[in-house]
């Protein structure tokens, strides 16, 4: 064999190594995209776990703190109730109004309109939260969004269907 075959023979060689190698990484990329994948769904499934147990937690508090005497306050508005009950309300509100933003901030259920439009609809169910939602809570919702006004737009959405005017 002269030189030019030993040449050519190690170019088709090094060709061919190249192609093997070219393929495993192509391999384990679609390996690690698999991998990651799955690792999105299990953050995801774990994040909606972490909240689904924030919101029962925060209902536990509620059911334990919340008579039906306040019941009755609480859709009088905030003015009727005493120190003691305002404080509550206000904790109930300011732990739903955090759990939202950070759902919301994380991107859990995808940003789906539905879900937290449900989410207000609990929160401004009575009208002490209507006129917390309107003096204080959509403050909060406009400073804890990092700019993003999606949110508070869903929940002047449902202030809105429940009151039938503006909240600005």
């Amino acid at each position: 064999m002269d030189t030019d075959s030993i040449v050519v023979v190690a170019q088709l060689l090094t060709g061919l190594a190249t192609l093997i190698v070219a393929s495993v990484l192509i391999w384990q990329m679609v390996l690690q995209r698999k991998l990651l994948k799955i690792a999105h769904s299990d953050a995801d499934n774990n994040l909606s776990m972490q909240a689904v147990s924030e919101k029962n937690a925060i209902r536990r508090w509620s059911a334990e703190k919340i008579n039906l005497n306040m019941l009755e306050k609480l859709d009088e508005g905030i003015k009727s109730l005493d120190e003691y009950e305002l404080e509550i309300f206000l904790t109930q509100m300011r732990c739903q109004e955090i759990l939202t933003t950070t759902e919301w901030r994380l991107g859990r259920v995808g940003g789906n309109r539905d879900y937290y439009k449900a989410v207000f609809r609990a929160m401004l169910g009575r009208k002490a939260g209507l006129e917390h939602y309107k003096t204080l809570g959509r403050n909060h919702f406009l400073t804890a969004n990092f700019g993003d006004p999606t949110l508070i737009e869903i929940g002047d959405e449902v202030y809105e269907e429940i009151v039938g005017e503006t909240a600005k």
